[in-house]
């Protein structure tokens, strides 16, 4: 059973704003492609601007090992009044087309 995507909207300075939660990669894959048709089609190279944010997730090492090991549990990707929560722990393989969307 896996989780669906949630939308929220909420208007701040009479902006309308909308936040996605995103638990599975077809969601990811396919909200990463409607952003990206929505930053070629509407700027520049030059003015694309995506803010990112990130929440570690701390955990303790397999035996053997006494540290503490730490990986990106929540991704938080923005672009003008778009933003998503991407929940990089709930994923059950790495999310390629994420990086592939970072890297252009």
């Amino acid at each position: 059973n896996e989780t669906m995507s949630n939308t929220h909207k909420f208007t701040i300075d009479r902006r309308e704003l909308t936040t996605t939660v995103i638990a599975t990669l077809p969601e990811l894959y396919q909200c990463l492609k409607d952003l990206l048709s929505t930053i070629t089609t509407e700027h520049s190279v030059s003015k694309r601007v995506v803010g990112l944010g990130i929440e570690k997730k701390f955990e303790a090492m397999p035996l053997g090992r006494p540290q503490m090991g730490d990986r990106v549990a929540l991704l938080n990707l923005c672009h003008g009044t778009t933003c998503f929560i991407i929940q990089l722990a709930r994923m059950t393989s790495p999310p390629f087309c994420l990086s592939a969307f970072l890297q252009r």
